[in-house]
């Protein structure tokens, strides 16, 4: 019996032993941890202010390949693009949404800064600010070839709250002496491999193509980590275009330091994955407005800032009928002064007053 004791008692003490050493080792490791986030943090808020190019000056033309993006005017511009989601949102945020500020968009999916682009006509007929974001080297490099007087910065956006690298699979038509090409299909089909596997070399795809896939190692940032190198907190519109995994980038945006007007998101066309997105963004204050459906089988949808929606719920349907009205109307005068001006002149203040007015009175 008092051996017995004797046992317990030193296996008491031993136990307390090791949970003691065991609660410093956790305690070590969580505190260590500590340090090298803080550490990474700055690290990475450090290498985005070196690698964020600045926007191009205003006397810098723009270096656009396409025709349309070239040399059309703001008019011949909107007429060529009737029916794309942007014409709402800049009805939208100009109409509901007034600021004295200049308006900020962010587009993750840059590619070569033209092609596929939401934000040309922001930035080149309505003045806005900006920030290209675009993962794959290859077309960041022609990105910038394009004086885009808007910031940029290579790297793909993270599916978590931390940094990271990640494999990246570039596409593109079969290399020639004049480079990568400018193929509508051939171009900015690029992604992060995040549970499939890139191969390098040449091949021929479903369609018939012959493309080259290579494989390159990119750095992954929380978007919320590149906007605070810029020290941006309020976004217009977020145009969301990165090939997959859009959910989990949304899940990352901190929404109560971070405030985003409208969201605009790129999908594969599947009705349970919009669900699933739609019902996210309930939940962080968001309101599905519209989905739009491509030709390619994917979709787009505009999401709007709930507490924004709410107080004029009437007049954004009112805007909404009215922007689908104005396509077969483009002389109205107030539509142009909206979509073809500076949002604060006194002709566009005055066309968003008439406007306002016509729709509330329906």
């Amino acid at each position: 019996e008092a051996s017995m004791r004797l046992f317990k008692s030193l296996f008491r003490r031993k136990l307390q032993f090791y949970l003691v050493i065991t609660s410093f080792i956790v305690l070590f490791c969580l505190i260590n941890a500590y340090i090298e986030g803080l550490s990474r943090k700055e690290d990475d808020l450090e290498y985005l202010k070196r690698n964020i190019k600045l926007p191009y000056a205003l006397e810098d033309a723009w270096n656009f390949e396409n025709p349309l993006n070239r040399n059309y005017t703001a008019l011949e511009y909107f007429l060529a693009t009737l029916g794309k989601p942007w014409i709402d949102i800049i009805l939208i945020l100009d109409l509901f949404f007034p600021t004295d500020r200049k308006r900020f968009f962010v587009e993750c999916g840059g590619a070569d800064g033209e092609l596929f682009g939401n934000s040309i006509f922001l930035e080149k007929f309505k003045f806005w600010d900006g920030l290209l974001i675009e993962a794959d080297p290859y077309y960041f490099k022609e990105l910038l070839a394009k004086k885009r007087k808007a910031y940029a910065v290579q790297a793909c956006l993270s599916s978590s709250n931390s940094s990271h690298t990640a494999s990246f699979q570039h596409e593109g038509p079969k290399a020639t002496k004049k480079g990568l090409g400018f193929g509508m299909y051939n171009k900015g089909n690029g992604r992060v491999l995040y549970n499939e596997e890139g191969h390098n070399g040449y091949g021929i795809d479903e369609k018939g193509f012959e493309r080259f896939r290579k494989v390159v190692m990119v750095s992954c940032f929380p978007l919320w980590t590149i906007l605070q190198a810029l020290n941006v907190t309020t976004i217009d519109i977020l145009f969301l275009d990165i090939e997959g995994g859009e959910l989990n980038i949304l899940k990352t945006i901190p929404f109560t330091k971070l405030k985003i007007s409208a969201i605009l998101v790129e999908y594969d066309g599947r009705k349970d994955y919009l669900q699933k997105i739609q019902n996210f963004m309930t939940n962080v204050g968001y309101e599905l407005f519209d989905s739009y459906q491509n030709e390619w089988t994917l979709g787009d949808a505009l999401f709007l800032k709930r507490t924004l929606r709410d107080e004029n719920a009437i007049r954004f349907k009112g805007a909404y009928q009215y922007s689908k009205k104005m396509f077969l109307n483009i002389t109205d005068d107030t539509i142009k002064d909206i979509i073809f001006r500076n949002t604060n002149s006194e002709s566009s203040v005055k066309g968003i007053n008439n406007l306002k007015n016509l729709i509330l009175s329906q």
